[in-house]
């Protein structure tokens, strides 16, 4: 009788599971990181047309092919109307101090101010800022400190990226809707 009861049980409980994720759908979850592409497809035109000024650093360089890639992914070619200026600042902190006084585990900062413009007009499209973290543990190995602060500042810029693309849909959007009233 005890195997018996245990059995439905099991059985009541692999039914609510399968019921609560066959529910979880139908209730409007929606993961946070998910980018709805649709919503992107609408502006593929204009976020092809944004130029982004040319900057000197290798970190600036990385994050312009990143917003690149973000913003024209199918690499349209169009005729600039928009022109995204960015300012890139990054800072390397000790989170952790070890008992001789080094450096354990360090955390990175990226800061990234931007504004964008439309090249007939010169107005101000959006402007804003985002900024991306992470942390890493420092070895013994300089070398590999190096790569590893490398591989999360390219990491942090892609982060970067795409945060200003999600919200310069939104800035274009305002801009666009704001000619169109004004219009009529």
């Amino acid at each position: 009788k005890i195997t018996q009861n245990w059995a439905v049980k099991v059985m009541i409980c692999r039914g609510l599971i399968f019921a609560s994720l066959v529910m979880v759908p139908s209730c409007g979850f929606k993961s946070i990181y998910n980018t709805d592409d649709r919503i992107l497809e609408g502006y593929s035109q204009e976020l092809a047309s944004i130029r982004i000024k040319k900057e000197r650093k290798q970190i600036n360089q990385i994050l312009r092919n990143h917003l690149e890639e973000t913003l024209n992914p199918d690499n349209i070619k169009t005729e600039p109307k928009y022109l995204l200026t960015i300012n890139l600042s990054k800072s390397i902190s000790s989170t952790f101090i070890t008992s001789t006084g080094a450096s354990g585990r360090n955390k990175i900062i990226l800061n990234a101010s931007y504004e964008l413009k439309d090249l007939k007009s010169g107005t101000i499209v959006g402007s804003g800022s985002v900024s991306a973290k992470d942390d890493f543990d420092v070895e013994d190995r300089r070398f590999a400190n190096y790569i590893t602060g490398e591989s999360i500042e390219f990491n942090l810029t892609k982060i970067i990226a795409m945060n200003i693309r999600n919200i310069i849909v939104g800035d274009i959007s305002k801009y666009t809707d704001t000619k169109l009233h004004s219009k009529h």
